[in-house]
């Protein structure tokens, strides 16, 4: 079920993939104390629609999602020209060398863990949405991602 929460055209807006309600909704309640607009999405599948008709800025995903799980969603986005610069993170609940590894060799460009702060939430999110889009452009078209 997909939730939206003080949709602002002030801040950007960041999509929530998580199959754990809990963790969805506390995960959105410290993005909006951050100052973002927030949606979530319990699956890959939901997602991936909200993803393509919303344009976030930012995702932050869960990779052990059922339908389409984290790794094949930032995949899918890669592959959209009108996603494939969009910052995206990977929550994990410990930090954890093995998840990293996959998520970034998976096209994610960063890994948090999921008990962050909302202000270092929103302090990471900010630094990936000031990074310049020329950059993470440059960065999405050098991998490919067809092979996999």
């Amino acid at each position: 079920m997909t939730q939206q929460q003080h949709p602002s055209l002030s801040r950007p807006l960041v999509l929530v993939a998580h199959h754990d309600d809990d963790m969805r909704l506390s995960m959105m309640e410290r993005l909006m104390q951050g100052g973002f607009s927030v949606v979530g999405a319990s699956d890959g599948d939901e997602a991936l629609e909200i993803a393509h008709h919303s344009a976030p800025r930012a995702v932050v995903v869960d990779l052990a999602m059922p339908e389409v799980d984290g790794l094949k969603m930032i995949a899918w986005m890669r592959s959209e020209r009108s996603l494939r610069s969009t910052p995206v993170l990977v929550l994990s609940d410990i930090e954890d060398g093995e998840v990293a590894k996959r998520a970034l060799a998976g096209g994610a460009d960063d890994v948090i863990v999921s008990n962050l702060s909302a202000e270092a939430l929103a302090s990471r999110i900010d630094w990936h949405l000031s990074v310049p889009a020329t950059w993470t452009q440059a960065h999405a078209e050098s991998i490919d991602f067809e092979d996999e």
